[in-house]
């Protein structure tokens, strides 16, 4: 029995002056959009991410990819429109399909996952659209955006995706042993032990495995923004990594001491935040004040 592959990607957030964007897309004004220096960094390593998913895969690229909500920014209403590059969810939308495009070939299957509704709108309409064009699996309603996945059973193999967790400045992975908690309490036959529950959001990566329970959360694929620097200062939210994680399944190893997944996170750096620099000549007399760069 061969492995499968399937790709986890989230908070993407398109149209964030702080976002992924496509170089070459044409915005809702008619123009193309110089990346600023932080969106050409996150492009140069999204590039190099494609490559070593296509390179762990031997080529063919991942049998399952679950885009795990907030694929857009939105408005930015917190922030009354500050910082946004596109102000149209459509064109939001547009930028999202092109950049998730890069890692589905025509064998993949594909999810949608919802995200938060500030971002992406109480009834995630955009993030709904985006699973259509894209062929996402549909839930029992019909809606190709999922709010909840109890149970994606790969080979025997089980997973519990959903955006959402909650978020806190220390014990960071007490949120998502939280969640395991809340999953157990759903039994059979109503819904199945899942072997690793995935879990968005907080923008801060975490593996935990309590007793044999495993869960992952994200990294997401956007840099620290301006709201999230004013929301505690010092800030206390800063994730060091960003990324995606890529999970080798392997059902051969159901039934063994092993758990039958490998994850194999994707990652690079946050850039360098802001900095200011104070230097003295040779005589201890001021010379000038230097600015520091984020993102080279």
């Amino acid at each position: 029995m061969t492995d499968i592959w399937m790709l986890l990607l989230s908070d993407i957030h398109t149209g964030s002056a702080f976002g992924l964007w496509p170089p070459d897309m044409v915005s809702s004004s008619g123009v193309t959009l110089n990346l600023n220096i932080g969106q050409a960094y996150l492009w140069k390593k999204w590039l190099k991410i494609k490559k070593e998913i296509w390179r762990l895969t031997k080529g063919k690229g991942p049998d399952i990819v679950c885009e795990v909500g907030d694929s857009i920014q939105g408005k930015n209403k917190k922030g009354e429109g500050e910082f946004i590059i596109e102000p149209s969810s459509a064109f939001q939308g547009r930028a999202a399909i092109e950049i998730i495009s890069m890692v589905l070939s025509a064998d993949t299957v594909f999810y949608k996952f919802r995200g938060s509704r500030y971002h992406v709108g109480k009834q995630a309409e955009t993030e709904e659209w985006i699973g259509a064009e894209l062929g996402s699996v549909t839930d029992d309603l019909g809606y190709h955006c999922w709010a909840w996945m109890p149970s994606l059973d790969v080979d025997g193999v089980i997973f519990d995706i959903s955006h959402h967790q909650s978020a806190v400045q220390v014990n960071r992975s007490m949120p998502l042993e939280r969640e395991r908690r809340y999953s157990n309490q759903i039994v059979e036959p109503i819904k199945p032990k899942p072997h690793l529950i995935i879990r968005a959001h907080g923008h801060v990566s975490a593996y935990v495995e309590v007793d044999g329970e495993a869960s992952l959360g994200l990294h997401p694929l956007k840099l620290q923004d301006d709201y999230a620097k004013a929301s505690t200062v010092p800030n206390r939210y800063l994730t060091k990594y960003l990324g995606v994680h890529l999970i080798q399944i392997m059902p051969k190893l159901l039934g063994t001491m092993k758990q039958p997944f490998i994850v194999h996170p994707l990652r690079f750096m946050h850039p360098p935040l802001s900095k200011r620099q104070y230097r003295r000549d040779a005589n201890g007399q001021r010379t000038r004040l230097h600015n520091g760069r984020s993102a080279t």
